[in-house]
């Protein structure tokens, strides 16, 4: 992220501006909507006024800065999250499901700044973002094909059976194991897993590869998220099995060790 200096009469300071985006017409618009809401802002208060941000996050397709214009003992807050992939800013619904459900979590809001971490957000327009919602607490809204543009994700397979994986609340982990699908069975997370708090954030199949991919028996991969809300130790149990079978044919074992 670049510090551009301004000095357009009474606004004066420094805003922020991205480079280095191989879509140069990409790029031209996301500094332009940055400029464009950092001018906003700073109309909104009568004198002369200093124009400065923070950055929150910096992710490779997504990024958040809160700007800040200040005159005397006054300053006004505005956050902008950036879509790097459209250009345009983005908003919770983009990256969470259930609108409904991850309002309430967050009790009322003025609008919000994506963090490292979290959520930022206010109640009254210009005020600081004073209020902060890990994301943790969202987890179960996590849209999956999103969460790895600003969410930790932690990769293993079958190899990491009997080991312990240390990670944060609220990052995730997805696991691939291979699975023969056109036999009738998958991997699914053991409900005393679940039961202990482990949650299940979302599944995929990937298809076998190469031509002959309708053999039955033919090796794909099942791709299971997981993640825990809260810190803890947590045994993970995955089952290999047909739906309506009852005992597994293979299983896998981990230890969750969230902080």
């Amino acid at each position: 992220m670049l510090s551009r200096s301004i000095d357009n009469g009474p606004i004066k300071g420094v805003i922020p501006e991205v480079d280095g985006i191989s879509d140069e017409n990409m790029q031209k618009s996301i500094n332009g909507v940055l400029k464009m809401r950092a001018y906003e802002l700073a109309r909104q208060l009568p004198a002369e006024c200093e124009v400065s941000y923070n950055q929150l996050l910096d992710k490779a397709s997504v990024f958040s800065v809160v700007l800040k214009a200040t005159t005397g003992d006054r300053t006004l807050y505005k956050a902008v999250n950036i879509d790097v992939t459209t250009g345009k800013e983005c908003v919770l619904s983009d990256f969470f499901r259930d609108k409904e459900g991850f309002e309430r979590v967050l009790d009322g809001y003025e609008d919000i700044a994506l963090g490292d971490a979290g959520v930022y957000t206010r109640s009254e327009k210009y005020s600081t973002y004073d209020k902060f919602v890990p994301y943790a607490a969202l987890l179960r809204f996590v849209n999956i094909g999103e969460a790895g543009r600003f969410l930790t994700v932690h990769k293993i397979t079958k190899a990491a059976e009997g080991a312990a994986l240390h990670v944060k609340a609220g990052e995730l982990v997805a696991i691939k194991l291979d699975s023969n699908r056109s036999t009738g069975y998958a991997w699914e997370i053991a409900s005393e897993s679940k039961s202990a708090g482990v949650q299940e954030i979302g599944t995929s199949y990937l298809m076998p590869g190469g031509k002959d991919t309708s053999i039955v028996g033919a090796m794909g991969t099942d791709i299971i998220v997981i993640g825990t809300d809260k810190a803890g130790s947590f045994p993970v149990k995955l089952n290999y099995k047909r739906q309506w079978e009852k005992y597994p044919v293979s299983g896998m074992q981990f230890e969750l060790i969230a902080e």
